[in-house]
Order: structure tokens, then C-alpha cells, then sequence
């Protein structure tokens, strides 16, 4: 599995990368916040049902990321960056 550190570390060019794994590690902490809140509620609502509907979003966000993030292995920190340009 890819660590999300990797992912973001390699995203951004090196001026906006300060920056940038800061708002993106900010906007981790607030997605699994939200979720916190919500899935209790989701799971008074829908019962165990609720398990499908996580189970659905994430192999949403799996098939996103499949198709959308590319394959940087092997590659130079410039060949990433010009891929991602």
C-alpha cells in the first residue's frame, strides 16, 4: 500500500511543497474528523449497512486513484515532476 506521505511528498513541485503537504495533511485530519462525527449517526440510520456504503466509497477512491495517479517507481524526481506538470 502507498503511503499517503509518499503520494503527497511527490505531488507538488518543490517551491509549493511546504505549503501544499501542510494543507493536505490539515485536509486528512479534517476528512477523518468528519467521518468521526457522522458514522455513528450513519450507523443508527442505516444499521450495518453502513459498512457497504465505506466499502463502496473506498473502492471508489481505489478506482480513482488507479486510473488518475500514475506510476512514478523507477522514475527521477524530474521526470515526476514533468509527468505531473
Amino acid at each position: 500500500m502507498i503511503g499517503i506521505e509518499i503520494v503527497v511528498s511527490e505531488l507538488f513541485s518543490m517551491t509549493a511543497k511546504s505549503a501544499a503537504t501542510s494543507a493536505a495533511t490539515g485536509l486528512l485530519f479534517l476528512t477523518g474528523a468528519v467521518i468521526n462525527l457522522v458514522f455513528l449517526s450513519l450507523e443508527d440510520a442505516m444499521g450495518p449497512y453502513v459498512f457497504l456504503l465505506f466499502a463502496a466509497l473506498s473502492l471508489a477512491a481505489a478506482a480513482f486513484v488507479a486510473l488518475k495517479l500514475p506510476e512514478t517507481k523507477g522514475r527521477t524526481l524530474a521526470e515526476v515532476q514533468a509527468l505531473l506538470a
